[in-house]
């Protein structure tokens, strides 16, 4: 009876704890007036993921709309062509639980994902990811364009679609693919 008391306590403790930390990350981002606002609005548009990945979107939601309007102020430059992706491709390791994390692309891009096996795992899958991702650098450092055959056509970036390659097992381009989160932060 008292080892389930504890663990009670313990799980309380955990929920408790882990409400801190979301509150002061949102807090840092988006100051108290909008914290619960957007928290609850995320909460219900990340309903499949569990705390610490809503607590990870959360506090980074502010960077594909970062991204989307550096991409603007550089498109309307007329300079060069722009074009926005995403790494969201989750390692294995860990059983998966450091995700798409910060520079995860590295070892795609130079297609060097067997000598980075500790965090891609390595092997078949990660190596046909590389091959996707370092073709387009190369085609990009090479023509100013990312577009290769082994990817789906990739547009250059406008404010209005802002077409993101989502690179991941499955490589996919989508425009505009995070209007809901985006409008939190707009409201």
């Amino acid at each position: 009876m008292e080892d389930q008391q504890s663990n009670v306590t313990s799980e309380q403790t955990s929920d408790t704890s882990t409400k801190h930390r979301r509150d002061n990350i949102t807090e840092k981002r988006f100051q108290d007036r909008k914290r619960p606002l957007i928290y609850k609005k995320c909460s219900r548009l990340l309903v499949r993921q569990c705390t610490w990945e809503r607590i990870s979107k959360i506090s980074s939601i502010n960077t594909p709309n970062q991204c989307g309007a550096f991409g603007s102020l550089k498109s309307a430059q007329h300079a060069a062509p722009v074009f926005n992706y995403w790494f969201t491709w989750q390692t294995p390791v860990l059983n998966g639980r450091p995700g798409a994390f910060h520079c995860s692309e590295i070892a795609f891009v130079f297609d060097n994902t067997d000598r980075c096996a500790p965090m891609t795992g390595g092997g078949p899958g990660p190596r046909a990811l590389a091959a996707q991702v370092s073709d387009a650098w190369i085609n990009f450092a090479r023509h100013g364009d990312p577009n290769h055959s082994g990817l789906p056509h990739w547009p250059a970036f406008t404010a209005e679609q802002c077409p993101t390659m989502i690179f991941n097992t499955q490589c996919v381009m989508k425009n505009n693919p995070d209007t809901d989160e985006r409008k939190v932060i707009t409201s």
